[in-house]
């Protein structure tokens, strides 16, 4: 069970070169930011290649596998207590398990023999 993948935001710019101007030094700071935060993402990805080698290594092992992590339209701290906000990740979620129906059907003939 995921806590639902955070939603898809675009790239900003990563341009990290040596600047030679007060200007260029700006740029040069924004880009090690955002350089920065793209390490963040990469480190706690909770898709891609992790779960990836996950699914292969229960293939090859012969194990089931089974994803459930809905894909959420904004980021919900783990703390989060805006009824509102909590509302819509709750109804999120129904909707993306009422699409999983096969899988938690096939899941629980598993758990259940």
């Amino acid at each position: 069970m995921g806590t639902g993948r955070p939603p898809l935001v675009p790239v900003n710019t990563i341009d990290v070169f040596r600047p030679d101007t007060l200007w260029g030094a700006c740029r040069m700071a924004l880009g090690v930011t955002n350089l920065g935060q793209l390490l963040v993402d990469q480190a706690t990805q909770t898709d891609g290649r992790v779960t990836a080698r996950a699914q292969a290594l229960c293939s090859m092992l012969n194990i089931p596998y089974f994803r459930l992590n809905p894909q959420l339209t904004e980021n919900v701290a783990l703390d989060e207590t805006n009824t509102k906000i909590l509302v819509k990740m709750l109804w999120e979620t129904t909707a993306y398990m009422r699409c999983m129906k096969n899988e938690l059907e096939h899941l629980k003939n598993l758990l259940t023999t």
